[in-house]
């Protein structure tokens, strides 16, 4: 994870503008695993306690990808390091906690719920703030060792 990537710049800008309106939010899924792995991430997600309404009220630029399952893609533009001023537009996938409840055919959930905080989580998550593994319960990682640079 590079500061210079502008997809870790972006995401670090949403995950913050959430912190800063009260919210919980974590790097999640596959971008935690890229970075344990050593491998630069092709994209980041956040997970986070702020609902899908909050969520498009604090961003302009926000579609909603997956509204029932409270999952939105947030568009934040960040530097392109070759001029002042200029900048590109990224794409974060953004989707509120929630507990999945029973699957009617082992694939379709019958029914789930929004959560306020991170009780359960199916996936590792890191904070954007310090970089540290959230949970560690399957990783082989030190508890509290940072994945940044």
């Amino acid at each position: 994870m590079a500061p210079s990537d502008p997809k870790y710049r972006a995401a670090l800008a949403i995950a913050q503008t959430l912190r800063d309106a009260g919210a919980q939010a974590f790097f999640a899924g596959g971008c935690v695993r890229d970075l344990l792995l050593g491998v630069s991430p092709k994209d980041y997600d956040i997970a986070t306690s702020a609902t899908p309404d909050q969520v498009v009220g604090l961003f302009p630029k926000t579609v909603a990808v997956g509204a029932h399952f409270g999952v939105s893609l947030v568009g934040q533009t960040v530097s392109d390091g070759t001029a002042v001023g200029a900048g590109i537009e990224i794409a974060t996938e953004v989707a509120t906690f929630r507990n999945d409840g029973a699957y009617s055919d082992g694939r379709r959930r019958t029914r789930f719920a929004f959560q306020p905080t991170r009780a359960k989580t199916s996936c590792a998550a890191t904070s954007p703030s310090t970089g540290c593994l959230l949970d560690r319960s399957r990783m082989r990682r030190p508890p509290a060792t940072p994945l940044r640079p």
